[in-house]
């Protein structure tokens, strides 16, 4: 059974997260994993000059409970 020519578009699977995007990268996607899961990033013109990591965080911001005001 032959996949579909709409599912066949260039990824590369990139092996470190701190690769820096040059100029040959732009218009292809590349899947980025952060430990957990993976996630396809299309490279721009505006992402040259960073690195891969940077697009895809593998740490979760802490949400802090507030305490509620008790009326009196």
């Amino acid at each position: 059974m032959r996949r579909s020519k709409w599912k066949a578009f260039d990824i590369n699977l990139v092996p470190n997260r701190s690769t820096i995007i040059v100029p040959e990268m732009i218009d292809k996607s590349f899947v980025v994993e952060n430990g957990n899961s993976t996630r396809t990033i299309k490279i721009t013109s505006d992402h040259v000059g960073h690195r891969l990591g940077e697009f895809y965080n593998s740490r979760i911001s802490p949400v802090y409970k507030t305490k509620k005001k008790v009326r009196k």
